[in-house]
């Protein structure tokens, strides 16, 4: 039920084996950021394209409740790591990651203005929110950049690409040596 919610069930016609491995570079990012920075695996990820979206990843156990600053930033981090890895990976980025930018813009403002992690002058809210998102996205690059993760980060593409959907059993078996 929740894949046809995250779906809406339209899966697309496969495209050529670059954007292939595009898209599983992007979503292999959100895996990785996942378990590196919030110590959780996801559920599943896939290259298929359904819907509006190339693919996708369907994250671990959410947070209940209240969370930590930590965790928050954790979060945002999951919706960097698309982009991250591309950086690392691909020769340019890709469109790919716009509305998970967007959506990572729209927590931070949240991070600061709704929750008051940390304290803020209301007239700079948005250069500390887009500077916030610079430094967040430029600690998942250097994050993705180390050996060890940029090996796992290709292998898992690798093993996207040939398999299509990777399910927690294997993200562990890929990645769980990480945490």
């Amino acid at each position: 039920a929740i894949n046809k919610v995250i779906t809406k069930n339209i899966r697309k016609p496969d495209k050529s084996a670059e954007f292939a491995r595009t898209v599983a570079i992007h979503e292999c990012g959100h895996v990785l950021a996942e378990v590196w920075f919030s110590q959780r695996f996801p559920v599943k990820v896939t290259n298929f394209s359904y819907g509006d979206a190339g693919g996708f990843t369907q994250p671990g156990g959410k947070n209940e409740g209240i969370i930590t600053k930590e965790e928050y930033q954790a979060e945002v981090m999951g919706l960097l790591g698309g982009r991250a890895a591309e950086h690392v990976l691909c020769p340019a980025v890709s469109t790919g990651a716009s509305e998970d930018l967007n959506r990572a813009t729209r927590m931070i403002k949240r991070y600061f203005d709704t929750y008051h992690f940390e304290p803020y002058e209301v007239k700079e809210l948005d250069q500390k929110v887009q500077d916030t998102l610079l430094k967040w996205c430029n600690e998942c690059v250097e994050a993705f950049q180390d050996i060890t993760l940029k090996n796992v980060l290709e292998t898992m593409t690798s093993e996207l690409c040939v398999k299509r959907v990777l399910y927690t059993k294997d993200i562990v078996a890929l990645a769980g040596h990480l945490i």
